[in-house]
């Protein structure tokens, strides 16, 4: 008989470091939420990550076979200043957004109106009866 499977999924925030063993069978089997020591420096984090990972592999690899861990940051990282990176979005501050990132560029407004024509174009058609 094989053992049920379970996995680690790393959440890395910029304020946040979540760390979670989950089973397809049993749903999530534990929780770690720790502050993310972004100041400390990368090997801090990393170190706070591998030490979640274990305890966690520690505690559930006696019942449950790891199938797999997997690591999620919302971009590329920059962890001694704590930033993260949009290496595929280059141009001036005022275009991508500078430090505040691509949601506070001025191209972002015209993006969104046109977003909204488009749906009202789109379903247009659709759009309940009216009583006469």
């Amino acid at each position: 008989m094989t053992a049920a499977r379970y996995s680690i999924g790393v959440d890395f925030g910029g304020t946040n470091l979540r760390i979670a063993a989950y089973s397809p069978s049993s749903g999530f089997l534990e929780t770690i939420q720790i502050p993310a020591r972004v100041q400390a420096g990368r090997d801090a984090v990393v170190g706070d990550m591998c030490s979640g990972i274990r305890k966690l592999v520690d505690l559930h690899s006696s019942k449950f076979e790891l199938r797999g861990i997997a690591i999620g940051s919302p971009g590329p990282l920059e962890l001694p200043e704590g930033r993260l990176l949009d290496a595929s979005f280059n141009g001036p501050a005022w275009l991508t957004g500078g430090v505040l990132g691509t949601e506070a560029s001025f191209l972002m407004y015209p993006v969104i109106a046109l977003l909204w024509l488009y749906v009202w174009w789109r379903y247009r058609d659709n759009a309940p009866l009216q009583p006469q």
